[in-house]
């Protein structure tokens, strides 16, 4: 049996099932013209999907991004920098670095 895609245009429930507003459910061919008979008005044919969008109950996933060049040399590590070594520090007061 086809399967059909139904978007449903308003809450629709039975004693078997619930469908709420807005979303697109995917029903046999008899259930459709089932569905089309019991509530008229609550259902319309949805469109079919293009190949590259995700399902109608999916998020989009973003693709990764490549770093522009010269964007970082080294891939972060989660870590803080390393403080510098103690002779290398400016203290309070000094104005000279050494």
């Amino acid at each position: 049996m086809n399967v059909v895609r139904l978007k449903v245009l308003a809450r629709y429930q039975s004693r078997q099932t619930m469908y709420v507003k807005d979303s697109i459910i995917e029903v046999t061919e008899p259930e459709a013209e089932f569905l089309f008979r019991d509530a008229p008005g609550c259902f319309e044919v949805a469109a079919t999907p293009r190949v590259d969008e995700p399902p109608a109950d999916e998020p989009p996933v973003d693709e990764p991004k490549l770093p522009d060049e010269g964007e970082g040399d080294k891939p972060p590590t989660g870590k803080a920098p390393r403080r510098p070594p103690a002779d290398k520090m400016v203290k309070d007061g000094d104005t000279e670095i050494k």
